[in-house]
């Protein structure tokens, strides 16, 4: 018994070791969880290759109303990685709500081409948006009906583009 708890021992003083750093390691880290804002910025820092850490930075600054640094850091997400449809959506759908359509249309095109037999609730709001800024309610309604046919939910959503 004697030479068991012997052996026992540096098992037990490695794992209460192994417990208190990984417990230190989350006392230290605690201040990039304490909200959005500080959880982003310790992404962006510690990430710099995540496109989702790009593309959540430049959904704050279109919050905020800064369409420059948007622009900046959903070009940085799409060239890090340009298959995500979600980030192509969100980022259709910000360059729809400034108005440019022009730039607007390579995302929505890649957005058709990817989305074909899937229904994705962004994608098809891009879409839609897409088609009422080109002044083609007839798309625009196709694409609504398409999105209520799966998404029966989002009927409010449409409509406040509509009135």
């Amino acid at each position: 018994m004697l030479e068991l708890r012997q052996r026992l021992r540096p098992a037990i003083v490695a794992l209460a070791l192994l417990a208190l750093g990984c417990g230190a390691r989350s006392l230290i880290r605690m201040p990039a969880w304490s909200d959005n804002r500080a959880q982003v910025l310790t992404l962006l820092v510690e990430h710099p290759e995540s496109y989702r850490g790009h593309a959540s930075a430049a959904a704050v600054l279109a919050g905020r109303g800064d369409t420059a640094g948007a622009r900046h850091q959903y070009h940085l997400a799409d060239s890090l990685f340009a298959g995500d449809p979600y980030l192509d959506a969100s980022h259709a759908i910000f360059l729809l709500g400034i108005g440019d359509t022009a730039a607007a249309a390579p995302l929505v095109a890649r957005i058709r081409r990817r989305s074909v037999g899937v229904a994705d609730r962004t994608g098809l709001r891009a879409r839609f948006l897409f088609e009422l800024q080109r002044g083609d309610r007839s798309r625009a309604f196709a694409v609504r009906d398409s999105a209520l046919a799966r998404f029966p939910g989002d009927e409010a959503w449409y409509l406040k583009f509509l009135q």
